[in-house]
Parts: C-alpha cells; sequence; structure tokens
C-alpha cells in the first residue's frame, strides 16, 4: 500500500519527468529549426516521362538548395533505396551542406522519386507497377535528366538496389 509520501514522491517524479520531457522536446525543435536555416527545398513535378512505348509517368524531384553558397559549385543528382522517396535525401542534404568539404561546394541536391513512391505517379499505360524492371528505372532516370537543363551528366548518389540503376 503507497503511503502519502510515497505518494508525493511519486508526483513530483511524475511532474519532474514531464518538465524534462517538454525540456529536449524545446531543444531538438531548436536545433532542428538551426540546422534547417542555411538550407531549402523545392518540388518539381516532370509530366509524362516515357518509360515504354505508351507508358509514361509523372516523376516528381525534390530540390534541396544551400542558400548560403551561390550555385557556383557542384550539384548532385540522387537516387533514393527500393522502400524510400526522395525526402530520404533531406537529412543527407543538410549535412553536406553544414560540413561541405574543401573544394568545390555542393550547392544544390536533386532527389528524384521513382515511378509509385513519393510524389511520383504510378506507370499509366499498359505497364503494370509490379511489371517494372531495372531497365525501366534506368529509362526513367535517363529521360528524367534529358529533361532537366544542365543536369545530363552529374554525380549520381544512390543507395542499394539504386546505385545499380544510377
Amino acid at each position: 500500500m503507497m503511503t502519502r509520501s510515497h505518494k508525493v514522491r511519486a508526483k513530483n517524479l511524475s511532474k519532474n519527468m514531464l518538465i524534462g520531457v517538454v525540456a529536449l522536446l524545446s531543444l531538438l525543435w531548436g536545433a532542428a529549426q538551426g540546422a534547417s536555416a542555411s538550407s531549402l527545398a523545392f518540388d518539381i513535378t516532370l509530366e509524362d516521362v516515357v518509360i515504354r512505348p505508351n507508358v509514361t509517368t509523372n516523376i516528381h524531384l525534390k530540390v534541396f538548395v544551400d542558400e548560403l553558397h551561390p550555385c557556383q559549385g557542384k550539384v548532385i543528382f540522387a537516387v533514393h533505396g527500393f522502400a524510400h522517396t526522395a525526402a530520404t535525401w533531406g537529412p543527407f542534404a543538410e549535412a553536406i551542406f553544414e560540413e561541405n568539404p574543401a573544394g568545390q561546394k555542393v550547392c544544390q541536391i536533386v532527389a528524384i522519386d521513382l515511378p509509385g513512391h513519393g510524389g511520383s505517379s504510378l506507370p499509366t499505360g499498359t505497364l503494370l507497377f509490379g511489371d517494372l524492371t531495372l531497365g525501366d528505372y534506368v529509362t526513367v532516370l535517363q529521360n528524367t535528366l534529358e529533361r532537366l537543363p544542365g543536369l545530363a551528366w552529374i554525380p549520381t548518389l544512390g543507395k542499394r538496389l539504386n546505385t545499380t540503376v544510377g
């Protein structure tokens, strides 16, 4: 059975834990706000990107920009992993912009959502999502890069399966 002093201690412990959690969340919020202060992200959608004859998709791109450095440096094209989206590259973009190595600075990261992922649509036409091949993903990357002026030959960064695609 709890005595009065046990109840008071439990109540004070709960109150102190709540204060600690609120303080931690405040610190994390402040850090998140400070971390994103030097960059911004915007979205682009390319309509009717050809996968195969009579099969297209709308491709979503998320562009992360380092606001502190004018874009006279490198642009990286990023391809997400199997179960990811372009947004996966957000923390990487923040880190590379903050800790940009010496030499030519990275000023933009253009991240693609592959067909059926994130903001990109499923294939339209006669092809089902489950029937996409590695070659189809390569075709999407080629046709997307052709529609982005100045990005035809840029470094490509990928994760797992899509490193093979890139």
